[in-house]
């Protein structure tokens, strides 16, 4: 069962090697813990708007509390994007 997957060549497999980044580096280290800490989506910001004709998934921006409409299914092509 294994030989399926290892005889197959990896074909989704993405990773960004950058500059190391010292222990000592605090900067850096900070600047790239915003990354970790922050989450992209929350549930906090979405909402499920059903209808007769067709539901539509809302996104507030946090900052601006403006808010972004569009189809389920262009919702999870938008997001699929940032997934590797």
């Amino acid at each position: 069962m294994t030989s399926l997957f290892l005889d197959r060549p990896l074909r989704s497999a993405h990773v960004f090697v950058g500059a190391p980044i010292s222990a000592a580096d605090t900067d850096a280290r900070l600047f790239v813990a915003r990354y970790l800490k922050k989450c992209p989506v929350s549930l906090e910001r979405l909402q499920l708007i059903e209808s007769a004709t067709e539901p539509v998934v809302r996104y507030l921006k946090p900052k601006t509390h403006e808010s972004r409409d569009c189809t389920p299914l262009k919702f999870l092509a938008e997001i699929s994007q940032h997934i590797s």
